[in-house]
């Protein structure tokens, strides 16, 4: 009998529950279909599911279900279109509004969200400045000072012809022009690095045409500066043959500076490592390369010595390989290896790393997705890879700088190709400057394409102490500016949300 009854009130439930989701089933249907003649497309995508979950299957909300995905896609499409447009143009205020609209149909859109971002950030903690525009300018390095501010290396044109000289400013934390030197003769200087010495001073490298020994002939060019800007020394270093160009320079152990270069000597170039005193006196010199051409791009000291990055011809498995040498505190090889495959590599910076090891970054084509990517390396403190990684998209990239964060991961930077999307082609906007954070196993955390209405380089970058970015480079402008210095300040997530102003 009680099973009976049992089976009666469980027939009676089912009932019940069959008539109340027929019911909401209907209830949710009619919203679906007044939410969809009103324009409400979320609105009606949810009653629809709603209705779906109480009778499954069913034709008619099955259609009016994929009707209102189709719609959200279409107006999601026309949103975002409209937001990219107004922040290509620099118009942040306006797209804001319409990346917040495209976000309510694609609620996890990492685009959008990344772009809100970039718009939402308060005025006055990014910006991107250029300076210049004669002819050529252009930032290749830069030191950060203990206040903020920073010191910035490159080339300048005087205006009066297509020659350029060394040019160094010095900017506060906020991008203000404090003062600005030039050095040069009649033909060519450019920098190409600078640090801070130790006796609170800055010295600057290069190349230089007018003080060589012989027209045309480039010589290392070196300056010693006080902390005003004014010159302290200067010298070149080359012969009356040879073609010799300083691309980095690291303090020495016993005193002093160590420069790395190249040499163009009977036909090829060489890698060249010059040891100086303090006054700028040569000590010794040391060559490196095989039978190919070689060049050196970076310097750091290690404990025992230096470690010099470059790129090879004599050796590897392509054209251009990464090449890596350990030399002790003479400069005598210690021991070196390569990275490549069939195509070019190159290397542009160098780091190391606290378990005692190094970090490369560069550019890949053996290794790449499409054109030419990022290429990361790590190696072990002997040189010997334990991974690496490249990033990048459908076009060209290319990483001239590294620095490892405060919060134990790195940031590489240098340009990205701008790519467009509806074209399925490169565009005609030149690059953007790009920055990638990864970890130490190299997995990828973001990465970001920041430019303006022109063109964008970053050659150097350096971490602030609130963990925003400084970048400097170029910005190429229209034919009556040339091509610009350009400085950039990016907030923690690697992104610049300000319109470019020129000073």
């Amino acid at each position: 009998m009680k099973s009976k009854i049992i089976l009666f009130f469980l027939v009676v439930a089912h009932l019940t529950c069959l008539a109340q989701d027929k019911k909401k089933y209907k209830e949710f249907r009619s919203e679906g279909d007044t939410y969809m003649e009103a324009g409400d497309l979320m609105k009606a995508k949810s009653s629809y599911e709603i209705s779906l979950q109480n009778k499954s299957g069913d034709k008619y909300v099955t259609q009016k279900l994929k009707e209102v995905k189709n719609a959200i896609k279409v107006k999601h499409a026309q949103l975002l279109s409209e937001a990219n447009k107004a922040y290509d143009s620099g118009n942040l205020k306006a797209a804001l509004p319409t990346y917040n609209q495209a976000l309510q149909y694609a609620p996890e859109d990492n685009f959008i969200i990344e772009r809100i971002t970039a718009c939402s950030i308060e005025p006055g903690t990014t910006f991107m400045k250029t300076f210049g525009g004669r002819s050529y300018d252009e930032a290749q390095a830069l030191v950060q000072l203990s206040d903020g501010s920073i010191v910035l290396a490159g080339r300048a044109s005087p205006g009066t012809s297509s020659n350029t000289d060394m040019i160094v400013i010095k900017m506060d934390r906020d991008g203000n022009k404090a003062w600005e030197k030039k050095f040069g003769g009649d033909e060519t200087e450019e920098a190409l690095d600078i640090i801070s010495t130790s006796d609170g001073n800055f010295l600057v490298v290069g190349h230089s045409d007018s003080y060589s020994g012989s027209p045309g002939i480039k010589d290392m060019f070196v300056v010693k500066l006080d902390q005003s800007g004014n010159e302290i020394w200067k010298k070149t270093y080359g012969s009356n043959v040879t073609i010799d160009e300083a691309n980095a320079v690291v303090e020495a152990h016993t005193g002093g500076y160590l420069l790395v270069g190249n040499s163009f000597v009977n036909g090829s170039l060489e890698i060249t490592a010059i040891k100086i005193s303090e006054n700028g006196d040569k000590q010794w010199e040391r060559y490196y390369g095989g039978s190919g051409s070689e060049e050196g791009t970076d310097v750091i000291k290690t404990d025992d010595g230096y470690v010099i990055v470059g790129n090879t011809e004599s050796k590897g498995k392509g054209k251009w390989d990464i090449w890596l040498l350990k030399v002790d505190k003479e400069g005598n090889e210690v021991w070196d290896t390569t990275f490549g495959g069939g195509d070019n590599e190159t290397a542009n910076a160098v780091i190391q790393t606290k378990d005692g090891g190094f970090i490369i970054a560069g550019s890949t084509y053996s290794f790449a997705f499409a054109s030419q990517d990022f290429w990361v390396i790590k190696t072990d403190s002997e040189g010997k890879e334990i991974w690496n990684k490249p990033f990048g998209g459908l076009a060209a990239e290319e990483a001239f700088s590294l620095v490892a964060t405060k919060d134990g991961n790195y940031v590489a930077s240098g340009f990205q190709e701008v790519w467009d999307k509806e074209a399925q082609a490169v565009s005609d906007k030149g690059f953007d400057a790009y920055l990638v954070k990864f970890d130490d196993k190299g997995e990828k955390i973001w990465e970001r394409a920041n430019g303006g209405k022109n063109e964008q380089r970053a050659f150097d970058i350096a971490e602030t102490s609130d963990g925003s970015f400084i970048l400097v480079g170029l910005s190429k402008g229209d034919s009556r500016k040339g091509v610009e210095i350009a400085v950039l300040k990016a907030n923690p997530q690697g992104l610049v949300a300000i319109e470019e102003s020129e000073e």
